[in-house]
Formats: structure tokens, sequence, C-alpha cells
């Protein structure tokens, strides 16, 4: 591998911290690093309660629980030049939306700075998108009661993402489908 397509932070030792998110580079030698500096800001797309301060555009009112919303909401995971550790979990929690829906939906992007907050700015970009399965959406009769807890487990060559419901304490099947350029 070039010299030129990673850069160390830190002085060679048993292991370095490389700056580009060099898959090649973790796959030959894994133990070798041990965090790489995100070159984006990457996070999910939420739905969340209108405040003020939110664009009004993106103000909408659910049909089944009356509640007013905002959409296109960007919710970070990973800041741009963060430090992220091998097997770093990120963890947040998230709500049904809906009465009687089947699952939990939200798209990834990734975003070439830290300021922007909706996920229709021009520098994000999806990446992909996580379903979160409900095994009874009969069950969900207050959206606001029905919480999962997600863990994205980031820094390797890979992201995985776990789901647990909160009610049952069981987990969740999940989804995550990237998508390609």
């Amino acid at each position: 591998m070039p010299a030129t397509s990673i850069q160390v932070c830190r002085g060679l030792s048993s292991r370095i911290t490389v700056t580009s998110p060099s898959a090649a580079m973790y796959t030959l030698a894994p133990d070798a690093i041990y965090a790489r500096r995100s070159r984006h800001a990457y996070g999910v797309q939420t739905t969340t309660f209108f405040k003020k301060g939110h664009r009004e555009e993106l103000r909408f009112t659910e049909p089944t629980t009356n509640k007013i919303l905002c959409s296109k909401v960007f919710s970070p995971l990973v800041k741009l030049d963060e430090l992220v550790e091998h097997d770093q979990v990120k963890v947040e929690d998230y709500v049904a939306v809906k009465k009687h829906q089947a699952s939990v939906d939200f798209n990834l992007y990734a975003c070439s700075n830290n300021s922007d907050r909706y996920t229709d700015a021009d520098a994000m970009k999806k990446v992909g998108s996580v379903r979160l399965y409900i095994a009874d959406p009969s069950k969900v009769t207050d959206p606001d009661a029905f919480k999962f807890t997600v863990s994205f487990r980031l820094g390797g060559s890979e992201l995985t993402v776990t789901a647990v419901d909160k009610q049952t304490g069981e987990e969740v099947q999940t989804s995550v489908i990237f998508v390609a350029e």
C-alpha cells in the first residue's frame, strides 16, 4: 500500500491511527489500527417533535396521533474529523411514529461538514437505510411507548447495527442496506 494513502497520527508503534478510512489497511492488519479519523459526518435522518427553530416547510401533523413533527432532521452519530475507535459503539433511542407500523425505518447520511441540520442540504448524501422490524405491529397502539435502543458499532471496515425492544428486552430483527454509487 503506498505510503501516501494513509496519514499516521501517532508515532509508529504496535498500534497506529489512520486518518483515511482504509478498509484495505484494516483488512491487512486489523490489530494495528485502533482508530480512524472520520472523513465525513455520519448520522441518521429522524423525525422529531417540531420545535422553535425548525424549518416550517418540514413541519407536519402525524394523522394517527395528531402530533406536530419535523421531518428530515439530521441526527449525527460521528462528526467530521472525529477520531473513531475500533468497535466504538454509539447508542441511540428511537420510538415508533405511527400506530400499528410494521417497522421503524431511517436513512443513513454522510455530510462534508458538521453544521447542516437537515438531510435535504446540498452537502448531505444518503449512504444507506436501516429497518427495525416490529414483530407484532398490532401492539403499537401508543407509539411513544414503543421504544428501541439501537447500537451502531463503528470504526472497523463495516457498520454493525443491533436493536433491542425496550419493552421486552429482546433483540429486534434489523436490516441495513447501503446505497451503491
